[in-house]
């Protein structure tokens, strides 16, 4: 189907691979044009260091994507800097979630600290290997392995949700979710996704396009409804006949409006400030 396609979401389907997001949800949310773009402006940045990668960016408003971009030969540092600088300056960025998982993030997050820090303020690093926050919270509960899997999902249930979402309607994002798939680690019913060496030996590229969108969903914000923060009981309560569930503490969700000021990072639990 991916050679000889009969549909265009069959020419964005990895053979042989169950894709973790199905291409008739992302195919929908690239057609919707009448959804309206409410709550926070999340940017979402994977950076790229010297190598073939490409540095990319999302920015998403609720459940509409604004666009993606995506650029090979950034140079790490001033260069990265005064590009992502001029995206929160000019879009009005209210969030900005940078992966730092590789190393190239934190020569970003330097320059922004030294030469923006009324922007740095606003940017939160994301570890796509740690702990997710539904671990965090319910650590014996299966869930989403680590962020990485924890964000994608967040992503899934976005592209599902019943009020629709928009995106635009562009081949690149399509093509990276194309080839993201689950695996099944052992006896653990946790989700985690394939590794990204595994992805880029069947894409030929790494799927930064991708992975910038998921980062915009590394904290819950209120204008996305999501599952993965649930209530469960604890401790004697759990025995007892008839005894309502104890509330967990839900994860504070990002309020753009809030006071505060300094630099911050997300931890992978999430909401360390």
């Amino acid at each position: 189907m991916q050679e000889f396609p009969n549909t265009a979401a069959e020419a964005f389907q990895t053979t042989g691979v169950e894709l973790f997001i199905k291409p008739l949800y992302v195919m929908q949310a690239r057609r919707r044009r009448d959804i309206q773009a409410h709550g926070p402006r999340i940017l979402g940045v994977d950076p790229a260091g010297m190598g073939g990668d490409r540095f990319a960016m999302t920015l998403r408003q609720g459940h509409v994507v604004h666009w993606h971009k995506g650029r090979a030969g950034v140079q790490p540092g001033e260069e990265q800097g005064l590009w992502v600088a001029d995206i929160m300056d000019t879009e009005r960025v209210d969030r900005c979630n940078i992966d730092y998982s590789g190393g190239w993030g934190t020569s970003l997050l330097a320059w922004m600290r030294e030469n923006r820090p009324d922007l740095a303020a606003r940017c939160y690093t994301v570890d796509f290997g740690g702990k997710s926050q539904a671990k965090q919270v319910n650590p014996h509960k299966p869930g989403p392995r680590n962020r990485r899997a924890e964000m994608y999902l967040r992503g899934r249930e976005w592209f599902m949700s019943a009020e629709g979402v928009a995106i635009p309607d562009e081949d690149e994002l399509q093509g990276d979710l194309g080839a993201i798939a689950a695996v099944i680690s052992g006896q653990s019913t946790d989700t985690l996704l394939e590794p990204k060496a595994e992805i880029r030996k069947r894409l030929g590229r790494s799927p930064d396009i991708a992975d910038s969108w998921a980062l915009t969903f590394a904290s819950p914000d209120r204008s996305v409804q999501t599952t993965l923060t649930t209530t469960r009981a604890d401790g004697k309560e759990a025995f007892a006949a008839g005894a309502p569930a104890r509330p967990v503490p839900e994860i504070p969700v990002f309020d753009p409006f809030a006071a505060g000021t300094g630099f911050r990072t997300d931890s992978g639990g999430g909401w360390m400030l």
